[in-house]
């Protein structure tokens, strides 16, 4: 029997400690650093001068890296195998939140950016790691794992971000620090725990040609109803990526809200989709078919980017421009260099 395997008494496959912590902290550290960056971002860019499309640019830069990082890290896993490649990216990850702290010029933080994103590319193998490290019967156990995963770092995200602001007297500009910290902590954890479930034996090439296994990876999408859902979850994924990457930006322009208030709203957020997920939707997936569960989660995020849209532009009560304006100056870093926002 596979040693990543546990047999108990009554001859049922249970996931181990040593194969479930790894992927936990793949899933963990990936929400994470999304939860964690991307709220704040726009302030922390802000400080910069970037104009509007500009700091598109600059938001788009990494989840477009990873996208066409991924098919790199497949190729390159396949014959130096899993653990390594995953490691190596994860090593960039660091790295880039450490560019990002450190960034005195637009520049850097595009290089920053572009270095979480090729880094983050990882994630396939990550994935490919989780599919590896599963059996049928561990299946369930261990994807409901990576779902506790995941609803642990989107709370996390938020807290931590919340908890630093409070400590550094709403200094943003710690988060890419305390990002690269738990970051590096998830590094040395993977190094001595995660395992290589890619053996030697079977890093080989499957005789396939590249246009032969694209057919192959694209043939599911001759299923119209494959297709649907793919389109689905892309248009609801677009919609709420960019709620989270333009959400700081939104609360300081619209209502004058600085990264301390916006940290204390993720979080909010980040409990109440906790609440959604862990309880309500169990049981009303009990009650209701998956059909109507969609339906009425697909109304009300329409419903909520419609509210959001037509926010009045009034400041909040405890809003002040000298505040603002103080946050959003870059005192003088490691580098020597200072910005300063214009008021």
């Amino acid at each position: 029997m596979d040693e990543n395997i546990d047999t108990n008494v009554e001859g049922e496959e249970k996931l181990e400690f040593k194969v479930a912590l790894p992927l936990f902290l793949i899933v963990m550290i990936d929400a994470f650093s999304v939860t964690v960056i991307l709220p704040l971002l726009p302030y922390y860019a802000t400080a910069f001068g970037l104009d509007i499309y500009v700091l598109g640019i600059l938001l788009a830069t990494s989840p477009v890296l990873e996208l066409l990082s991924g098919p790199m890290y497949r190729v390159v896993s396949k014959k130096l195998g899993r653990r390594p490649v995953l490691i190596a990216g994860q090593v960039g990850t660091v790295v880039g939140f450490l560019l990002l702290g450190a960034a005195t010029t637009v520049w850097m933080l595009f290089l920053a950016r572009v270095l979480d994103g090729i880094a983050s590319g990882n994630i396939t193998v990550g994935r490919r790691l989780i599919r590896d490290s599963l059996t049928p019967s561990t299946r369930t156990h261990g994807f409901g794992l990576v779902e506790a995963a995941y609803s642990l770092g989107f709370l996390a995200g938020p807290l931590v971000g919340f908890i630093t602001l409070t400590l550094t007297n709403n200094d943003y500009r710690m988060i890419p620090y305390v990002a690269a910290a738990i970051s590096l902590a998830a590094v040395i954890l993977s190094l001595f725990l995660a395992q290589e479930t890619l053996p030697t034996e079977k890093r080989r090439s499957s005789g396939l040609s590249t246009w032969e296994r694209t057919k192959q990876r694209l043939a599911p999408l001759r299923n119209p109803m494959v297709l649907f859902v793919l389109a689905l979850f892309f248009l609801v994924q677009f919609t709420y990526i960019g709620f989270i990457e333009y959400f700081g930006l939104f609360a300081l322009e619209r209502l004058g809200m600085n990264a301390f208030s916006t940290g204390v709203i993720w979080l909010l957020g980040a409990l109440i989709a906790i609440l959604i997920d862990g309880v309500i939707v169990g049981n009303l997936s009990r009650r209701f078919n998956e059909r109507w569960l969609i339906l009425v989660g697909l109304g009300m995020l329409c419903a909520g980017v419609i509210i959001l849209a037509t926010t009045p532009n009034v400041p909040v009560v405890w809003y002040s421009r000298a505040e603002i304006l103080a946050e959003l100056v870059l005192e003088e870093s490691i580098l020597g260099e200072m910005l300063v926002v214009s008021g």
